[in-house]
């Protein structure tokens, strides 16, 4: 439901700037995942994995609410990695990190390529 509408944009982007769009799909299931907090609240049980939610990787970025300001060290590694992609981007126009592996190219073709950002990174 919210990757799709994203990819489509992405794509409508493509043909105007196609040396400076990005795809990815944030994957990384950190502490302070919005979908592991609710079935703890409201013990609902799910027939699958919901996995992450629309708005977790914004955790890295801007830590609200309070307690996500405490973060573990896998996820202060994850918000280091997120702030240096976004700030090279805003930047250079081309993500880069220290704590990454490869190079995150720009899209090509309908469906990327892209990095899928996880507790490692990969295109």
């Amino acid at each position: 439901m919210h990757k799709l509408p994203v990819l489509l944009a992405l794509n409508m982007n493509n043909k105007h700037v196609p040396e400076n769009t990005f795809l990815y799909s944030f994957d990384y299931m950190g502490e302070f995942n919005r979908y592991r907090d609710l079935d703890e609240e409201t013990n609902m049980q799910s027939p699958f994995k919901a996995g992450v939610s629309l708005t977790d990787e914004a955790l890295y970025l801007f830590p609200y609410p309070q307690h996500v300001i405490n973060l573990s060290p896998p996820d202060r590694t994850m918000a280091k990695r997120m702030v240096d992609l976004w700030t090279s981007f805003v930047i250079n126009g081309n993500p880069f990190s220290d704590v990454r592996a490869g190079y995150w190219p720009p899209m090509t073709t309908l469906y990327g390529p892209y990095m899928k950002i996880d507790d490692t990174l990969t295109v």
